[in-house]
């Protein structure tokens, strides 16, 4: 056993891209999402999910960090809100 210890939050850290994931969320205010499905890989799987109301949108979390929202739900169909990318 060791006779120090570092707390995790003060270790130096490589930062590593995060994988590229998907998931729904509904639009609280704009930019704001409560998350109810995800995160998960297949951008196939999350439109295969009926939406939960108007608000719900398929967000692409991004490997560099960033978000993009991708689809809106409306009526009984997933509507393309940004270009593939």
């Amino acid at each position: 056993m060791n006779d120090e210890y570092v707390p995790e939050c003060l270790r130096s850290h490589e930062r590593r891209p995060r994988p590229l994931m998907f998931g729904i969320g509904e639009e609280h205010s704009p930019g704001q999402f409560g998350m109810w499905f995800g995160p998960h890989p297949s951008e196939k799987e999350m439109l295969d999910t009926v939406g939960m109301g108007e608000k719900s949108r398929i967000i692409r979390f991004n490997t560099d960090g960033t978000d993009d929202v991708l689809w809106r739900w409306e009526n009984n169909r997933w509507i393309r809100m940004s270009p593939e990318v």
